[in-house]
């Protein structure tokens, strides 16, 4: 045999056929798999979180609202009636309204320091709530006050 018949006996080099989008390697299925459940937790931490971040939303804000007013008109009595009256329209979104509704004094001040997981109503400045709200002429410093509601509105989880 001639080398030369040899060669012309061979075929050309043929590319292979090219690769399809589908079915994607196993890693892209891996990938997309993933991105769902990111997705799914994503969703579902959103919407398990939405009630406490529109609890915390609306506390604050008529909280500044109060402070707001207080600090045109330095009404003292006005602002502690106003803040007894959003914590206790707080509280009883955090509990049943039968939990804590009818609560006074002392006990009321012990049932926002449970909610709040603090002292600082029955030791500290929310003892104003009890013994100054219509009290005549207070002379009260209201902003540890405020701090202190601030403090409670992010530590309290509302009810589901």
């Amino acid at each position: 045999m001639n080398p030369e018949t040899i060669l012309a006996q061979l075929r050309d080099a043929h590319a292979p056929p090219p690769v399809s989008w589908w079915p994607p390697a196993p890693g892209w299925w891996g990938i997309a798999v993933l991105l769902v459940l990111l997705l799914a937790f994503g969703v579902h931490w959103y919407f398990r979180t939405q009630p406490t971040r529109r609890f915390r939303k609306t506390v604050l804000a008529e909280l500044q609202r109060i402070e707001q007013a207080h600090a045109q008109t330095q009404a003292t009595q006005a602002a502690l009636q106003a803040v007894s009256a959003l914590l206790r329209r707080a509280a009883m979104s955090v509990r049943q309204r039968d939990q804590g509704a009818g609560l006074v004094g002392n006990d009321w001040l012990r049932q926002l320091d449970f909610l709040g997981k603090t002292n600082r109503f029955t030791k500290g400045p929310g003892q104003a709530l009890v013994s100054q709200t219509y009290a005549v002429n207070t002379e009260l410093r209201m902003e540890p006050l405020f701090d202190l509601v601030r403090d409670w509105a992010q530590s309290v989880t509302p009810a589901r």
